[in-house]
């Protein structure tokens, strides 16, 4: 029996850490303060920092009562620094965060990988007319990193191990996966919390690597949304295009190779006026898709682009084809879909 519990303790470990102290969680008192020319966030009022251990979601709910947040507002926004941990707790602390609205943050310089990145993924906001939507945020100094559970050799003592030791291990380590696929399921039907394109790459990755979040892609493609970096300001038929493409693949494909093609350079990168009812349509040759921009100020609101896309692929639904999307100022579909984190910083 010590055996099988050593072994499984093993498969549920998730780290590249060597230390054996758990994470730090303590309340921040922050100012509201916001950077609108660096298209920051509001800043975090909880912290969690260092190795992810047992116990740790406890610390966190008493973080969370002390700084008197609620699920019904004030919410808590928790910055997160660790580079891994127990895969058993990251989970129970995803489930906290989902309960309770909290939006995650990796800030500048801080590194969120292993079991990190899973509780980074929870991260949830409570929306207009009682809608939820995630909440993740990561500022484009800071380093994301996926990979799977695994089994930690270093804990496991040497020892012939039977048919029931390798059964058992082989039962908890596909429990702790439908876990992580599960996770969020309860709260609503089109939330990804863990998308399953993310999962796919996680079980590609072997234990000493990661699927590191370094371009605007690969943000875009897991709705992880980016700050710390000067938004678009002049808005051009190349940066239109870059929305539409960005949007695409996104929502409808996740095709990698999409947005990695150079369809976007052969449009003017000059800026554009915007004017009432201008539209700019954009092909995407053998994918069956395009895309339509225009300068629009429905119910009354401000002159602002939205996205109106024609699809003529049977897969997706009606309602899909004649849903407008709102394009803000800042979002980071204006940009090059292949453009490094770190180049974005230099700007």
């Amino acid at each position: 029996m010590r055996i099988i519990q050593l072994l499984i303790l093993a498969v549920i470990s998730i780290s590249v850490c060597t230390q054996t102290n758990a994470a730090t969680v303590r309340v921040l008192k922050t100012k509201a303060v916001h950077k609108a020319d660096l298209n920051d966030v509001l800043p975090c009022n909880i912290s969690l920092s260092g190795p992810i251990e047992k116990g740790d979601a406890r610390k966190l709910r008493s973080a969370f009562n002390d700084g008197k947040f609620h699920s019904e507002g004030p919410y808590a926004k928790l910055c997160l620094d660790s580079r891994g941990g127990l895969y058993s707790e990251a989970l129970v602390l995803a489930e906290f965060l989902l309960n309770n609205f909290v939006s995650t943050v990796v800030p500048d310089g801080a590194e969120c990988y292993s079991a990190c990145a899973i509780v980074f993924m929870a991260g949830l906001e409570r929306q207009e007319e009682g809608g939820r939507g995630v909440a993740r945020s990561l500022h484009v100094g800071g380093k994301l990193g996926f990979h799977a559970p695994f089994i930690s050799l270093e804990q496991l003592p040497d020892a012939r191990y039977g048919k029931q030791d390798v059964f058992k291990t082989y039962q908890a380590a596909v429990r702790g996966i439908q876990k992580l696929v599960k996770l969020g399921r309860g709260i609503g039907p089109d939330l990804k919390i863990v998308p399953k394109g993310l999962l796919g790459e996680m079980l590609a990755i072997d234990p000493d690597n990661f699927y590191v979040i370094d371009t605007v892609y690969r943000a875009l493609r897991f709705e992880i949304d980016l700050f710390g970096y000067r938004p678009v300001r002049q808005i051009s038929s190349r940066t239109l295009c870059n929305a539409c493409r960005n949007f695409f693949s996104g929502r409808y494909g996740e095709d990698e190779d999409l947005m990695r093609s150079g369809f976007c350079k052969g449009t003017n990168s000059k800026p554009i006026k915007m004017r009432k009812g201008r539209e700019l349509s954009f092909y995407f040759f053998g994918e069956g898709l395009s895309c339509i921009v225009k300068a629009d100020a429905p119910y009354g609101g401000p002159l602002e682009w939205w996205i109106l896309p024609e699809l003529d692929s049977a897969d997706v639904s009606h309602d899909d084809m004649r849903r407008q999307f709102r394009l803000l100022m800042n979002s980071d579909l204006y940009l090059d879909s292949k453009t490094k984190l770190q180049d974005l910083r230099k700007r």
